[in-house]
């Protein structure tokens, strides 16, 4: 067998040897054994609030944010407010639910965020008076 011939079997049982042994990444110490659940249906002072259209993106820091709508009850006329939480650690832990955004009695529904290039952070949403349900 040639010299070349018998390199090339070399380096190529080496780059075979060099697959089977490496191991795809861990997950991160961090990351949550079970799946969390952000926005569950409850019951704050009385009042029940049910969750809904979440929205999640990755700063550019790393950090995880999700914004969904928090409804007043669970029927579709309600007077939504917008509620936030917030994870540094790759979602293992999670602030506590915050309130972003109400609108005294008027619905705000459909989050969205868009990091833009400049890292800042567009949050969309659609406003809806109190009593007004869509607009055609």
């Amino acid at each position: 067998m040639s010299l070349r011939r018998q390199f090339s079997c070399a380096l190529a049982a080496c780059l075979i040897a060099a697959l089977c042994t490496t191991t795809f990444a861990d997950p991160p110490a961090t990351r949550p054994k079970e799946p969390t659940v952000l926005f569950a249906y409850e019951t704050i002072d009385g009042v029940e609030y049910g969750y809904r259209i979440p929205s999640l993106v990755t700063t550019k820091s790393g950090a995880l944010l999700a914004v969904a709508e928090r409804r007043l009850g669970l029927h579709d006329h309600s007077e939504n407010d917008l509620v936030m939480r917030r994870s540094t650690d790759n979602g293992a832990t999670w602030t506590p639910i915050e309130l972003i955004h109400e609108a005294g009695g008027d619905s705000l529904n459909d989050p969205s965020m868009i990091i833009l290039d400049s890292g800042r952070i567009l949050l969309r949403y659609t406003h809806f008076p109190r009593g007004v349900h869509a607009r055609t």
